[in-house]
């Protein structure tokens, strides 16, 4: 901008995009814990909840009509849906290897929902992995990508699918997703042999749920960068909405989709929700962090030393979730 002769720099923008973004995630992360608790709420109302057995009575988790819980079910959803929905936007403004740490929202809606709504008991080892896993989101997002994010076009997004890196990925997301599955097959073929899920090792029957949650958000995490390029396409033109390549980007998201919802209603039918859900923000994050990373080649901008501090926070990450597996086992309890 030019006042007489004297040149003024441009003011950088306020607020930065890439905070919209933050922000639009974590409200989106906030509303896809709440809605997950819904979900588990609907199951132990209707009595089909497994994992502990031992939840505290409260005003809310009294058994109810089978009516009752269903329409708990699908305002589940719709809040989980619409949390996802805030998220998707918030890819419109800042990086998806930015976005994908901030599931540590979801966590601590979780604890309390849970422990107060769901009645589950927070025990002395639900602490330190939670700890770990919100430690692990600051440095992640600390050190992940802040760059803006500019509009593109079909044709360089039919780009970023044909690249070599990107073909590698999923070549070995889908190898991993496999063999996962058959992990998952052989652990719980030994839990029938326990006697079923009751009288089995809870380590063991947590483990199977890793590998279930694991394989299933590897293929169902592809639906971030799918939403993202969509919005980015459209972001260039809405006349690409009527491209096949954009029909394609759209059938393929609301296939994963379909899936992923099978899967998590499964999960968090089967699993103690301060076990399975930050479980599945943690695998969710670190495979979105790594999808979008790669898909959209944000990791070329950052220097070692910040990547070295993205893996470091990622590692501590999995670390919580490795620990918090173990939560079935003898421990102290809070409440």
């Amino acid at each position: 901008m030019v006042a007489g002769f004297q040149t003024i720099p441009d003011l950088a923008p306020f607020p930065a995009p890439w905070s919209i973004g933050l922000m639009l995630a974590m409200a989106g992360y906030t509303m896809c814990g709440a809605g997950m608790n819904l979900i588990k709420l609907s199951h132990i109302k209707r009595g089909t909840a497994g994992g502990s057995t031992t939840l505290r009575s409260t005003p809310f988790n009294r058994r109810s009509s089978a009516a009752h819980a269903t329409v708990l079910w699908c305002c589940g959803y719709g809040v989980n849906s619409l949390g996802g929905i805030l998220n998707t936007a918030g890819l419109r403004f800042a990086a998806q290897s930015l976005i994908a740490p901030l599931s540590s929202m979801a966590l601590v809606v979780n604890a309390v929902f849970a422990t107060f709504v769901l009645g589950e008991r927070l025990g002395l080892r639900d602490v330190l992995p939670m700890s770990l896993i919100a430690v692990g989101n600051i440095v992640a997002v600390a050190s992940a990508n802040h760059a803006e994010q500019r509009g593109l076009t079909l044709r360089e997004i039919s780009q970023l699918f044909r690249r070599a890196s990107f073909q590698v990925y999923l070549i070995t997301v889908l190898v991993l997703a496999s063999l996962l599955m058959l992990l998952r097959g052989r652990i719980r073929r030994r839990i029938r042999k326990s006697g079923g899920d009751e009288l089995a090792n809870p380590t063991l029957v947590a483990y199977a749920g890793l590998c279930h949650a694991a394989a299933a958000a590897m293929l169902s995490v592809n639906t971030v960068f799918l939403s993202k390029a969509s919005l980015l396409a459209l972001t260039d033109g809405l006349h690409n909405a009527l491209k096949p390549q954009f029909l394609a980007l759209i059938l393929t998201w609301l296939s994963l989709v379909c899936f992923w919802i099978y899967t998590l209603n499964r999960l968090l039918a089967s699993h103690d929700i301060l076990f399975i859900v930050p479980a599945i923000e943690v695998l969710w994050s670190l495979c979105s962090m790594i999808g979008g990373g790669i898909f959209f080649d944000e990791y070329a901008s950052m220097n070692m030393a910040r990547r070295i501090t993205f893996a470091a926070g990622v590692v501590i990450n999995l670390s919580g979730v490795f620990i918090l597996s173990r939560r079935g086992e003898k421990g102290g309890k809070l409440g």
